[in-house]
């Protein structure tokens, strides 16, 4: 994968962290390290590699965890130690892919803790061949809000300059294990005219919402298998958005 200074610091430790260890683990521990410690600006600008990675190096001295606040940390590449746990905190997510992101594929996060954070989020480019796939996220626990989808349109910045819009790929997504309490709801999965979607599945979750709901588009291969919401089984709900016709 060609890195890319502009994607968000979530894209970066899911995916380098996944390469080498086929995993990410996010869990408390005694000793915690926050990267605007070490000199990392979230402010969606600063090229933050050398202070995340000099916060990385210092937890992996004892063993510990690195700490991302709220805000928007870019960064290059980033490389995690044996040792070192991640906590993401409100306004990011477990996985997030931003709008930069092309190609993700074959990844493995488990073992997390999100206090607020959406679990998975991608964002999807009207304007970019994008291909997420073989993405898998399994015992997670929630604590104090956040939802566990965000897969959706994206167009702040697009111009197609009179080319046919591209067409995208979302397949083979499953969150499993998850377990605590989220926000308003399971969030939403939505797509762009040309977005094709796979299999997603969400199997053995147990979770508090605020309400039993998923905005979701018409894909034929979401599937639930036990999933509970508020004590109650939860079925794939029907589509209720219709994605735009992209001009």
């Amino acid at each position: 994968m060609k890195n890319n200074p502009s994607i968000k610091l979530c894209l970066f430790f899911t995916l380098l962290f996944a390469t080498a260890f086929k995993t990410a683990i996010c869990s408390d521990t005694e000793k915690r390290y926050t990267i605007t410690d070490y000199g990392a600006v979230g402010d969606g600008k600063t090229l933050n590699s050398k202070a995340i990675q000099a916060t990385i190096d210092a937890c992996a001295k004892k063993g510990g965890t690195v700490v991302i606040p709220k805000g928007e940390f870019l960064s290059g590449s980033i490389f995690l130690r044996p040792g070192v746990n991640l906590e993401i905190q409100e306004g990011g997510g477990i996985m997030t892919c931003g709008s930069e992101a092309t190609i993700v594929r074959d990844v493995n996060i488990e073992r997390c803790i999100t206090r607020k954070p959406t679990v998975l989020r991608l964002k999807l480019r009207p304007d970019t061949p994008q291909q997420y796939e073989n993405i898998h996220l399994k015992d997670i626990t929630m604590e104090g809000g956040g939802v566990i989808f965000n897969i959706a349109p994206w167009s702040q910045y697009f111009d197609l300059k009179g080319q046919l819009p591209p067409k995208s790929v979302v397949r083979n997504i499953t969150i499993t294990n998850v377990k605590g309490t989220g926000s308003s709801s399971l969030g939403k999965i939505t797509g762009n005219p040309d977005t094709e979607f796979g299999d997603i599945i969400l199997k053995n979750v147990d979770v508090k919402l605020k309400t039993p709901t998923l905005e979701v588009g018409n894909i034929k291969t979401l599937k639930f298998e036990n999933v509970v919401v508020n004590g109650a089984a939860m079925a794939v709900p029907p589509a209720t958005v219709t994605p735009a016709k992209t001009k």
